[in-house]
């Protein structure tokens, strides 16, 4: 039996499917490295971001909140005592894979994960439907060795999320002309004139893809830093 990938939907009263619920159209999506936690807000406002660093009970001490724009916040903070991912332990118990992050908006918080058994599915559905938990299944597909060596994550699609198909078209062509190479290779106007479009309008397919593909890739790009500033520093020092 080949491995599956299952992306389910999970509803209880959770702090943070309640924090949602009652939020409609704010989406919170959680990353843990199990040292500390990055959480995203998006459509949410400053005082949205602060509400949540209070349910959290997290310090102010040695929390950040990061606003990108308007409607969409990062928080960073030390591992939080409350729960933030309902299905983590019952996937780990039945010995599957949780694929972060989790996403949570309208009081349902999101899983992907792999299982190496409908079995193990079942059995990780059977502990959540114990503990009260509403579940629905959104996608299930097979996995074979090398589809689960190069699944598809989530955080991928996040990333892509908001690019139109015009916008990702013109970050390719940017790339394959040589537009990000050091030094740059050609111009946005050549770029434009090659393919028959306006130099103002190329531009602005260009500039929206990037602010949306920067914007959902600095959170990543955080956690890396911040990770590798604190083994960094917690290393020790060298002899000599």
């Amino acid at each position: 039996m080949p491995a599956e990938s299952v992306h389910f939907k999970v509803r209880t009263d959770a702090p943070l499917a309640s924090y949602t619920a009652k939020r409609p159209g704010v989406s919170l999506t959680v990353w843990c490295n199990w040292e500390f936690d990055v959480y995203e807000l998006s459509g949410a406002s400053a005082d949205d971001a602060a509400a949540l660093v209070e349910i959290l009970r997290l310090a102010p001490e040695s929390t950040e909140i990061h606003a990108f724009d308007d409607a969409l916040h990062v928080v960073v903070g030390v591992c939080s005592d409350v729960q933030h991912g309902t299905a983590v332990e019952s996937i780990d118990e039945a010995r599957c894979l949780h694929v972060p992050p989790a996403r949570i908006h309208d009081g349902w918080e999101e899983f992907r994960m792999v299982s190496f058994s409908e079995e193990r599915t079942r059995d990780v559905f059977a502990k959540l439907r114990k503990e009260g938990a509403q579940i629905q299944l959104v996608a299930k597909r097979p996995l074979n060795r090398q589809a689960l060596l190069c699944h598809d994550s989530p955080a991928m699609s996040t990333l892509f999320d908001g690019v139109t198909d015009k916008q990702a078209e013109a970050v390719v062509l940017a790339h394959r002309h040589g537009m990000y190479a050091s030094p740059r290779r050609t111009t946005a106007a050549n770029i434009a004139d090659s393919v028959g479009l306006s130099r103002s309008t190329y531009e602005e397919h260009l500039r929206k893809a990037e602010n949306t593909l920067l914007g959902g890739l600095a959170p990543y790009l955080e956690l890396h830093v911040r990770t590798k500033a604190k083994r960094k520093a917690e290393a020790p020092p060298s002899a000599g």
